[in-house]
C-alpha cells in the first residue's frame, strides 16, 4: 500500500482517507473513484478541490488525489456493494484506533520529506506553545506555593485588622482599609490584595471556595500576615524614635548653665 494515506490536521488531528486507498480497498480504479467523488460533490453543490492534494507516483510524476474525512468517505461508498462498504468501514476503525499512536514512516520522496519537515515544525511549535502555557501556570502558582512555605516557617498568622492595630500601638496610627491602601501604594500588594513576589513570605493567601446563588463554584481569598511579615511591617512603618540628649537644665539660681547627667553642679561664689 502506498504511503501518505493517513494524515493529521494540526491541532485537531482529523483523520482522512485518500481516494487511492479507497480504490485499493474497493478494487475500483482510482479514476473511477475520482469520477464518483466529483459527481457526488456536484450533487451536494460542494467544491471537490478543497479535498485535493498532490502526490508523486512511481514514475516521479505529480498526480492528484483526494483526502476525505470520514463523513465524505462513507457518503461516497454508500452506493457501493456491501462488501466494499465493509472494507471501508473496517479500515476506518483501524485508522481511528491508530490516531493515538500513529506509525512513523520514512519519507520515500523529496516532497514527502518536505511535508515531514513541515509537520515536524508544526508539532515543535505546538509543543513549545504548550510548554509556554505550562510555564505561565507555574509562574502564576509560584506565589501561592511560596505562601505555603512561608506559613510553615512561622508560628502564627494574623489578619490585616490585627496588623493595623499593632502598628497603631507602635505609633503608626492606621486602620485596616487604610493599611491595605498603603500596602498597594507602596508596591507590596497588588490591586487584588495579593502580594508581589518579593513580599510573598510576608503574607499567606487563604483560599475561600464557595457556591454562588446560581450554583456556580467561586473562590475568594483572605490575606493574612505571617510572623516574618509582621516584623517587617513594624520595621517599615513604626516611627523612628529621636535620640535623647543626656543633659538636664540646671535649676534657676545656678547661673543658667546646662549640666550633663551625673555631673555635680558647680557653685558660684
Amino acid at each position: 500500500m502506498t504511503n501518505s494515506l493517513l494524515s493529521f490536521d494540526t491541532p485537531a488531528q482529523t483523520v482522512t482517507m485518500s481516494s487511492r486507498e479507497i480504490s485499493e480497498l474497493t478494487g475500483k480504479r482510482h479514476s473511477d473513484v475520482v469520477r464518483d467523488l466529483k459527481n457526488l460533490m456536484f450533487e451536494l453543490e460542494q467544491d471537490v478541490s478543497r479535498f485535493a492534494r498532490i502526490y508523486t507516483d512511481a514514475m516521479n510524476r505529480e498526480q492528484t488525489e483526494y483526502a476525505l474525512p470520514k463523513r465524505e468517505t462513507l457518503v461516497l461508498v454508500s452506493g457501493y456493494s456491501a462488501k466494499m462498504r465493509v472494507a471501508i468501514i473496517d479500515r476506518w476503525q483501524e485508522l481511528e484506533a491508530r490516531v493515538a499512536a500513529p506509525v512513523f514512516r520514512l519519507p520515500q520522496t523529496f516532497a514527502d520529506a518536505l511535508q515531514l519537515a513541515a509537520d515536524t515544525e508544526r508539532a515543535r511549535v505546538a509543543a513549545q506553545a504548550l510548554a509556554d502555557q505550562r510555564q505561565e501556570v507555574i509562574e502564576q502558582q509560584t506565589p501561592y506555593v511560596e505562601h505555603s512555605q512561608a506559613l510553615l516557617a512561622t508560628d502564627e498568622v494574623i489578619d490585616v485588622r490585627t496588623m493595623a492595630q499593632k502598628l497603631t500601638q507602635a505609633g503608626f496610627n492606621i486602620g485596616r482599609n487604610h493599611l491595605f491602601t498603603r500596602l498597594i501604594e507602596d508596591g507590596i500588594l497588588l490591586k487584588d490584595k495579593t502580594p508581589y513576589r518579593d513580599y510573598t513570605s510576608w503574607f499567606y493567601v487563604e483560599a475561600n471556595p464557595y457556591v454562588d446563588s446560581d450554583g456556580k463554584k467561586r473562590s475568594s481569598h483572605t490575606i493574612l500576615v505571617t510572623a516574618k511579615g509582621e516584623a517587617a511591617l513594624l520595621r517599615k512603618y513604626t516611627p523612628k524614635r529621636p535620640a535623647v540628649r543626656a543633659t538636664t537644665e540646671s535649676p534657676k539660681g545656678l547661673g543658667g548653665f546646662k549640666k550633663s547627667a551625673g555631673e555635680a553642679p558647680r557653685m558660684t561664689g
